[in-house]
């Protein structure tokens, strides 16, 4: 009599949506936009398809349904206020009139602002004065984005 023996599920966790974006979203450094968002594209995991640039801040769409440690998103962004590295990825930003932002890496939600927060908590820990979470101006259907502000000058 041949014993039964169950079968394993050995099908691989999906791979997270990035890394990078998520050390990124820490907020523990200077934030590092432009190589993120190149990568993020050759990656296939954003678009330039509907991406958006208001007020120097570029933004881009998600691909497919996009989660980051848990957390739904619909958008990545960023402004890099070094003209020796903007010139690098000079098509991933525009430069408008005014005072520039300050550096920064954003992630768009379709949480609220208190679902985010916990995120933030639960994935990090306490946010310090580096991060914020407000009401998106962008037009991606997010709900809260959570910006890595540059602090660190």
């Amino acid at each position: 009599m041949a014993a039964c023996i169950p079968a394993l599920d050995v099908t691989a966790p999906p791979a997270p949506f990035s890394p990078a974006l998520l050390e990124e979203m820490r907020c523990d450094r200077r934030p590092n936009p432009a190589p993120l968002l190149q990568d993020l594209l050759d990656q296939g995991k954003i678009t330039r398809v509907g991406a958006l640039r208001i007020d120097s801040v570029s933004c881009f769409p998600t691909v497919g349904d996009a989660t980051l440690n848990g957390l739904p998103i619909v958008a990545v962004c960023g402004f890099e206020e070094d003209p020796d590295i903007w010139d690098l990825y000079d098509d991933l930003s525009t430069r408008g009139p005014g005072t520039a932002p300050l550096q920064r890496t954003s992630i768009q939600t379709t949480l609220n602002e208190s679902a985010s927060v916990a995120w933030y908590e639960q994935t990090f820990g306490a946010p310090d004065g580096k991060v914020m979470f407000r009401e998106p101006w962008d037009f991606f259907n997010g709900v809260t984005e959570i910006t890595c502000l540059d602090e660190w000058e």
